[in-house]
């Protein structure tokens, strides 16, 4: 009887050994699963919204930690999804303004707005890079270093503090060849900068007209001042040359034919002619 229940005892202890042990490499695989689970879910997270599959998990602690991380990612992508579309909206904004538009990051060109391709006729393509730009904009080297030169104290002292921004005046060269005079703005828009540029082609054509007409105005105005005063200087005259001219002729009808003073008084009626002549 003792021995066999010994044998019994021995017997249940193996049993419960081999349960313990199944029970522990199944609980271990399990946790194992878990781990790959999460493994994955981390390696992509960062570049992709992949969710976590709740029947792939074991456990409740880790369902309440893949829930968690599911919840992350949605709120991530709701995020994105905003910040996407207010990017968006921002461009659309950018593409529709009136006014030649830059983007650029760093060294290259990310956008290019319609009024600029309409305005200078580059595109993307043609001004890929912020050198390319600078490159087609000012093609002769010693303007292009004067306003490079120019552009980049400007912009050191905005982002020291010190001042705004210097706008900056310049040449820039169309695509088709044509030189048109515009005034630069920028401003940083996060890790971007904003470049604006208003074309004064027309406006200073036209201001150029204007000195010109004024100054014509002006010269005009000084030759009627001068034609005025001739006008009354004329008439002076004319009040006095009517005596040297009018008078000879009462005194020749008194002096005799063959008088001396016929000849001389003739000359100063003569004189008086021509004088009349060049008053009027």
């Amino acid at each position: 009887n003792m021995e066999l229940r010994r044998v019994h005892l021995i017997i249940f202890i193996m049993f419960l050994l081999i349960l313990i042990i199944t029970l522990l490499f199944l609980t271990s695989k399990k946790i194992k699963n878990n781990l790959e689970v999460f493994r994955k879910f981390f390696e992509t997270a960062a570049t992709e919204e992949t969710l976590i599959n709740l029947d792939d998990v074991s456990f409740s602690e880790n369902r309440i930690i893949a829930e968690s991380a599911n919840e992350m990612i949605i709120e991530r992508h709701k995020v994105m999804a905003a910040l996407l579309a207010s990017e968006r909206s921002f461009y659309q904004i950018i593409e529709a303004a009136n006014i030649p538009m830059a983007i650029g990051k760093g060294g290259d060109s990310e956008f290019l707005n319609k009024s600029f391709r309409e305005t200078f006729g580059y595109n993307l393509e043609d001004m890929p890079t912020l050198e390319r730009m600078w490159e087609l904009s000012y093609p002769d080297p010693s303007y292009r270093e004067k306003v490079q030169k120019e552009w980049t104290e400007a912009l050191e002292e905005y982002l020291d503090g010190k001042k705004p921004f210097k706008k900056q005046y310049c040449k820039v060269r169309c695509r088709n060849g044509e030189d048109k005079e515009v005034e630069i703005d920028f401003s940083p828009v996060g890790e971007r900068g904003l470049t604006t540029f208003r074309d004064l082609t027309e406006h200073n054509k036209r201001e150029n007209e204007n000195a010109l007409l004024e100054k014509k105005l002006l010269r005009a105005q000084k030759m009627e001042a001068i034609g005025l005063m001739a006008g009354g200087v004329a008439h002076d005259l004319n009040n006095i040359l009517s005596g040297i001219v009018g008078y000879p002729d009462l005194i020749l009808m008194d002096l005799p034919r063959d008088s001396e003073l016929r000849t001389t008084v003739e000359a100063i009626k003569r004189s008086g002619l021509r004088a009349a002549d060049v008053v009027a």
